[in-house]
């Protein structure tokens, strides 16, 4: 299985134009909703399991997850394969979608890891929702998932041996790849718009004319 890496585009990027998914255009990265990129401090074994990430996403869907995996002993020939799962409200919570599978270690991708979904996954703005990182080698894994300093990601944390740590934050991105075009009213809405703010200005004409009258 090949994989490809993913340019990530800030979602602020919306608001300047840069994104021509509202012509309906294909990108060839993804949009980032929810991030904790900054400097990765340390890792924690993925042997910590249920282990992942807590987050409350501002788009509706998802398709794309970003972590940062580091194989311990370097040259030890070993590697694994992990996916992500995408759960709604805790880490034991009901499954909403799970990634294609990764291989990481000696034989395999390190760093900042590209998970990607084969469907997209709806999300409800708002809700806690959480990354989880399932080692399907099973225990004895030689590999860290990176964190960053301190508690960087103010809407979530770290979970690891099943239990949130408000002192820590995974490095993780996520979004989806594209965003559905923006809604356009129905013509017969903004004719019928257009005439209730012409009635409205005439009616206002009307009485201010009629006063004028009584004053003269």
């Amino acid at each position: 299985m090949s994989f490809r890496r993913i340019t990530r585009i800030p979602v602020h990027a919306l608001a300047l134009g840069f994104l021509a998914t509202f012509a309906g255009q294909s990108k060839a990265g993804f949009i980032v909703d929810q991030s904790n990129a900054g400097s990765v401090t340390g890792f924690i074994t993925i042997d910590a399991s249920p282990i992942g990430q807590e987050f409350v996403p501002t788009i509706g869907s998802l398709d794309v997850v970003e972590l940062y995996l580091h194989h311990f002993f370097a040259g030890d020939g070993l590697s694994n394969q992990v996916e992500v799962t995408i759960r709604s409200g805790s880490i034991t919570g009901p499954i909403l979608g799970t990634s294609q599978v990764v291989t990481v270690g000696d034989f395999g991708q390190e760093g900042i890891v590209d998970f990607q979904f084969p469907s997209t996954i709806s999300l409800n703005p708002g809700s806690l929702y959480v990354i989880q990182l399932v080692d399907l080698n099973g225990p004895g894994n030689v590999e860290g998932l990176g964190t960053t300093q301190f508690a960087a990601y103010s809407d979530g944390q770290a979970i690891y041996d099943g239990i949130p740590d408000p002192t820590r934050d995974f490095y993780f991105e996520e979004g989806p790849s594209s965003l559905p075009p923006p809604t356009v009213p129905e013509p017969s809405s903004w004719i019928l718009g257009a005439m209730g703010a012409a009635s409205i200005s005439a009616l206002a004409w009307r009485k201010r004319n009629r006063r004028m009258c009584k004053m003269e």
